[in-house]
């Protein structure tokens, strides 16, 4: 996904404007409006301050990766638990419903 299209996925996931949103992150609506509709790039500075607010990974907005973990929560994956992560998207909802059940009922054990 480009930039410009995860940016606008962001931010109506958040149910934000693109008035609100540039007000809260104190930059132009213009130069914003612009990173959206793909006409410019935004800069690392921007990407970083855009990946804070929306608790994300840079990674994850440049289409980098898919897991949505923000580099700041100091959360560290091994392959093992990253494999486990992508199995477990690939399963219908009853099937993630088993799986939980089962992770709560160890948990408790």
């Amino acid at each position: 996904m480009h930039i410009d299209k995860m940016l606008l996925k962001l931010r109506k996931k958040a149910n934000l404007s693109k008035k609100e949103l540039t007000d809260r992150l104190n930059i132009k609506y213009t130069t914003y409006a612009n990173y959206e509709s793909g006409i410019r790039q935004p800069n690392s500075d921007f990407l970083i301050k855009i990946a804070k607010f929306y608790e994300v990974s840079v990674d994850y907005i440049l289409g980098l990766t898919d897991l949505k973990i923000n580099g700041n929560k100091n959360i560290v994956f091994n392959n093992q638990e990253l494999d486990l992560i992508k199995k477990y998207r690939k399963l219908d909802n009853y099937s993630k419903k088993i799986v939980d059940t089962i992770i709560d009922l160890e948990l408790k054990r």
